[in-house]
């Protein structure tokens, strides 16, 4: 198998493993210790991988039951690329708001740089606005 191949095969397990269950343990299966995530939606980079494995936690109280497709998925070299969807019931607090149990659908993507079968680093971009207008919250322009 190739190198491609097997990154792959590594994004598509962690992404269905992890954001289809909601459990990521152990997150070291995926992640490397040394682990650092470029975060749109974050003010700040994601260090470690147990940090990583919190975040994804955190999502989940958010959205506790979401269905996950990858969309698109691609390598080259070291990189992997997925064009991903999830979609979920608002059940939990959500930067500050109250839970609203309406449906949304959050539409992103993805860059994982791998390095000795671990996803060492990864860059991500999300419509965060597309979603927080489906469950009814307005963004004043100030």
């Amino acid at each position: 198998m190739s190198e491609e191949t097997e990154n792959i095969a590594l994004v598509r397990r962690y992404l269905q493993n992890c954001w289809t269950t909601g459990t990521c343990n152990p997150i070291t299966d995926y992640f490397a210790e040394d682990f650092i995530a470029h975060d749109a939606t974050q003010p700040a980079d994601i260090r470690g991988a147990e940090r990583a494995a919190h975040a994804c936690e955190q999502f989940f109280q958010t959205f506790p039951v979401i269905e996950a497709h990858i969309n698109h998925i691609l390598a080259d070299g070291d990189k992997v690329v997925v064009h991903w969807t999830h979609r979920g019931r608002h059940s939990g607090e959500l930067l500050g708001i109250a839970p609203t149990f309406k449906e949304a659908t959050l539409e992103g993507m993805a860059i994982f740089r791998l390095a000795n079968g671990k996803i060492k680093e990864t860059w991500e971009v999300a419509n965060v606005l597309q979603m927080l207008h489906e469950l009814g919250m307005s963004i004043a322009a100030h």
